[in-house]
């Protein structure tokens, strides 16, 4: 949202080719896109090229003891993928919001903040709430982000899993890979009640539910 509002602005020049440069990132393969990321901060990786040349030592980004520098490279690159899908939205949406609101409420005192919370990010999360609830249950079951970033993974402390695996990648080791199908079905169920129950306590309570003629 924050670089739709960017794009939007009238001091921006070549608008069509910022809108259209994130749709690269996008129209990239996943799976593509993870195992470059995977090579990039692998041993002989770009990443601990340039950290030899400068002197110093190799770093594993992705081994099995990496901990949060794995988790926040997952998220990075978790990002770059789905950002610009999301940017998109923003900056359509953006386009088609009235231009005299602004203006009523510049004339009556509101600064921008004022009216950031209280014209555009209301009309931005009703039109975005299903949007934003099907991409919590995508990120809740991303199986490829950690599957190919670090798949094969099993730490001592955890059962069949790794530090960074979530209950979808989990439930593949479980199944897929040690045949425990009862438990796969178990967590399976688990994720199934975890992400209803949030999913559609959330749009009951969303705007998008509760004011939807207010905003037509």
């Amino acid at each position: 949202m924050f670089l739709a509002l960017l794009l939007n602005k009238r001091c921006v020049k070549g608008k069509t080719f910022w809108r259209a440069f994130p749709i690269i990132a996008y129209a990239v393969p996943g799976f593509i896109t993870l195992l470059g990321f995977k090579f990039m901060f692998s041993y002989g990786g770009p990443i601990n090229y340039y950290i030899k040349a400068l002197g110093g030592s190799s770093i594993g980004f992705l081994d099995i003891d990496a901990g949060n520098k794995a988790r926040l490279i997952g998220l990075l690159v978790n990002a770059w993928i789905s950002v610009p899908t999301s940017m998109l939205l923003a900056t359509g949406i953006l386009s088609n919001m009235n231009n005299e609101l602004y203006e009523a409420a510049s004339l009556d005192g509101a600064g921008r903040w004022k009216q950031f919370t209280k014209l555009t990010l209301p009309f931005v999360v009703f039109s975005t709430t299903p949007t934003l609830i099907t991409g919590f249950v995508g990120n809740f079951n991303n199986f490829g982000v950690f599957y190919f970033l670090r798949g094969g993974l099993y730490l001592d402390d955890y059962f069949l899993a790794s530090d960074t695996d979530l209950l979808i990648n989990w439930l593949y080791n479980l199944s897929i890979d040690n045949n425990y199908y009862g438990i796969g079905a178990a967590v399976s169920l688990i994720i199934f009640v975890i992400t209803s129950v949030i999913s559609l306590s959330t749009y009951v309570n969303s705007s998008a539910f509760k004011k939807e003629d207010t905003f037509r």
